[in-house]
């Protein structure tokens, strides 16, 4: 499924609408799409070349050989160039796409609408070539005693030529203002597959710390405890003295333990908030 660009002027207010990628299956899909927003079809063209800058997912984890991400990510330096790798079978995430340092060190994956992206529009065609490198540290978001790198990230088709790939690469550290990557030599690598070994962690943010979200829900089960067998000493469920009240508060506590705060938990829709409030 490739990626098109469309460009052109809105059919109500007639102001002319800034570049877009439209993902398609075809370009008959992507003329669709033109022709219901009131674009020409000579804007819809194939886009050979893309990038994007996003923060590398993951790095909170351990590697599978025990070894700290986060102590792999404190090495990297600006500028350093980043391998890929497609990791085939992955139980996660089908379309997961490694991080990796040049000796090898895996420092985390791609987002995972940025892999999607990756694999679905370039190399599930006919391959894809890349060009990745590190822009610089930064904390995850929500977490300040937690660091992951920014990566830029530049993939085409592998019929783009390396004059032309190399050209817009150049281009992309020029609009970043990457000063010491102005004079590097650009050289494409083709994105390979490795199969998935197996691991005990997902392609998604970082899983936050529970330890104090346990300890408050099983302070909550205690008081509740309290209530029903020493204040109400457990005499009436319903009406004056009842614990049904109490009783609610213990079930919902034990399913937080059980099952913990999942989707539906502020923590994670903010995803925000300051570690110690966890």
């Amino acid at each position: 499924m490739p990626y098109f660009e469309i460009e052109g002027k809105g059919k109500k207010s007639g102001r002319k609408w800034k570049p877009r990628v439209h993902f398609a299956k075809s370009e008959q899909s992507a003329l669709r799409k033109a022709k219901e927003e009131g674009m020409k079809p000579e804007n819809v063209r194939l886009m050979g070349i893309w990038h994007c800058v996003r923060q590398v997912a993951g790095c909170s984890h351990k590697n599978r050989d025990n070894s700290s991400r986060q102590d792999i990510v404190k090495q990297c330096k600006d500028g350093e160039p980043l391998m890929l790798k497609h990791e085939i079978g992955n139980r996660y995430d089908k379309h997961a796409i490694k991080v990796l340092r040049e000796n090898g060190d895996q420092v985390g994956y791609l987002p995972q609408d940025l892999a999607h992206d990756v694999i679905e529009g370039y190399w599930k065609d006919s391959g894809c070539k890349y060009w990745a490198a590190n822009l610089g540290m930064e904390e995850i978001n929500g977490y300040s005693d937690m660091m992951t790198i920014r990566i830029l990230l530049v993939a085409s088709y592998v019929s783009v030529s390396e004059a032309d790939f190399s050209v817009i690469v150049k281009q992309h550290i020029a609009n970043e203002g990457l000063s010491w990557a102005r004079d590097k030599r650009i050289v494409s690598s083709p994105l390979e597959a490795t199969e998935f070994a197996g691991s005990n962690e997902k392609t998604t943010a970082p899983t936050r710390s529970s330890n104090s979200g346990c300890l408050n829900v099983l302070l909550t089960s205690a008081i509740a405890l309290g209530a029903i067998f020493h204040v109400k000493q457990a005499a009436n469920l319903i009406g004056d003295g009842g614990y049904e009240i109490d009783l609610m508060l213990l079930a919902a506590s034990v399913v937080i333990i059980v099952a913990g705060p999942g989707r539906v938990s502020i923590s994670h829709v903010a995803k925000k908030i300051p570690r110690f409030l966890h």
